[in-house]
């Protein structure tokens, strides 16, 4: 459902909106560790997985003919993925937009290249409350860091009081406080 809200919102503003990229969902960049793996572009992040989705991200962007700067839209681990493909510098990204996406230690590097990389945008994380958001503790699990976080480093954070992992709800608070101009996502 928030997909489709954030369709119907940024058409009816202008915006040409791309078909959603579904990934696989796959948390094997959390739980595998393969050392050695000549396909590992990440070396010691072993996030082969979400490594492989940021890839299949930028092809998606490609496949479209995005050239002007994008906004990503992404709820959760999809977070991590757009983040490392915006790292990579490939793409012309304007803002990131992570609904609840857990906060993870050992991707702290990517995190901070990211506004490096962002197109005269910014990135705004909405996170709902703690423990009501059980779902991002879940995917802190083995970041190497001990305790939680729900604020992003490197990003403008909004908590949205009441919430927790609902995409939805989210949503409704970043298109109630951030402004959505044409220039913003093409």
């Amino acid at each position: 459902m928030w997909m489709t809200l954030a369709r119907n919102a940024l058409t009816a503003k202008g915006h040409h909106v791309l078909p959603p990229f579904r990934w696989s969902g796959s948390t094997g960049g959390i739980w595998t560790r393969m050392p050695n793996d000549p396909a590992d572009v990440f070396d010691d992040r072993r996030l082969v997985v979400w490594g492989a989705e940021a890839g299949h991200l930028i092809a998606h962007c490609r496949q479209y003919g995005v050239g002007d700067p994008v906004t990503f839209v992404a709820h959760s681990h999809g977070g991590q993925i757009a983040v490392l493909a915006i790292a990579q510098g490939v793409l012309r990204v304007r803002s990131l937009v992570s609904l609840a996406t857990p906060v993870r230690e050992d991707l702290e590097s990517f995190y901070a290249a990211v506004p490096a990389q962002l197109d005269g945008g910014s990135w705004h994380h909405y996170h709902g409350d703690g423990w009501r958001d059980w779902m991002a503790r879940l995917g802190q699990l083995f970041d190497g860091r001990l305790g939680w976080s729900v604020t992003m480093p490197h990003a403008t954070n909004v908590h949205v009081p009441g919430v927790g992992h609902d995409a939805t709800a989210l949503m409704q608070a970043w298109l109630t406080t951030v402004p959505i101009v044409p220039e913003a996502i093409p």
